[in-house]
């Protein structure tokens, strides 16, 4: 091959081309697997579409290029949505252990303040009042946010 083809940054710039016959007999292949052209008018796409179609003398299926490549990239498309639900509930689960780490940390860092509230009769409910939940429900709630917001 000699030469430089610019496809004007279309899907042909990543294709190799060559003799038809020579890539056949290389690839193995006894038919051609994909035709491309370039109608004058964009306008008859679905004429030309119905006429190919309704030849008896091919099996042919007519697509327009954007859709082509839609149906091409469907499948790493999916393959990217699934791994990053998975990680992204790896993740999830890595930083709710990681909550529950530091809360009880937060808590045996404290059983003397809590054993001098439960000594004069504070309930343990009221040795965890809502003002020491306030900050970490208040961090959590913009996150939590977010988060339904990017998965649905």
């Amino acid at each position: 091959m000699v030469g430089i083809i610019d496809a004007g940054r279309t899907g042909f710039n990543s294709e190799i081309w060559g003799d038809a016959e020579q890539m056949r007999q290389a690839f193995r292949r006894p038919v051609y697997s994909s035709v491309t052209l370039r109608l004058n008018e964009s306008g008859r796409f679905e004429a030309m579409k119905q006429a190919l179609e309704n030849d008896p003398r091919m099996t042919i299926e007519a697509k327009r290029e954007t859709v082509y490549y839609a149906e091409q990239s469907e499948v790493m498309a999916k393959f990217i949505r699934i791994l990053g639900l998975v990680l992204s509930v790896i993740f999830s689960l890595g930083a709710v252990i990681g909550a529950m780490i530091t809360m009880y940390a937060s808590v045996a860092s404290r059983t003397q303040e809590i054993g001098t509230l439960a000594r004069p009769g504070v309930s343990p409910a009221a040795a965890f009042s809502p003002r020491s939940w306030w900050r970490p429900c208040c961090s959590a709630a913009p996150g939590a946010r977010l988060a339904w917001c990017w998965l649905r």
